[in-house]
């Protein structure tokens, strides 16, 4: 009996663990997904400031970040601003091995951010 009691301790003991240990990087992993996000924002603003103040399209330059992105609008894998002050609207995704951040861009700029299940495939 006391065999099958601390059996059963162990097999749970080593649940739990497993568990702990594939999240411990969910908070650093989180933080870099949402500096990733910020540097998108930041650099879709900037490029829609500089397509209206030229009155030519511009893409957006990418910034460098260390997370694999995805990135599908209208104007293919690129993001394009407009004089008129818009852009081609679509997605960019942050991939994670936990959850990927993803960036919904509308026509006008906004930025609508949610998390996702992973759907990149990631180099392991």
């Amino acid at each position: 009996m006391q065999l099958v009691s601390l059996l059963t301790a162990s097999a749970i003991t080593l649940t739990l663990l497993g568990h702990s240990i594939a999240t411990w990087n969910a908070p650093r992993e989180r933080q870099a997904a949402q500096i990733t996000a910020a540097a998108y924002q930041q650099a879709v603003r900037h490029t829609l400031v500089l397509a209206m103040a030229n009155q030519q399209s511009v893409d957006v330059k990418q910034p460098d970040t260390p997370q694999q992105v995805q990135i599908r609008t209208l104007a293919g894998r690129r993001i394009t601003a407009y004089p008129d002050g818009t852009i081609s609207p679509g997605q960019i995704r942050i991939c994670g091995r936990i959850n990927d951040l993803v960036l919904n861009l509308s026509s006008l700029g906004r930025v609508a951010m949610r998390s996702e299940q992973p759907a990149c495939d990631l180099p392991t």
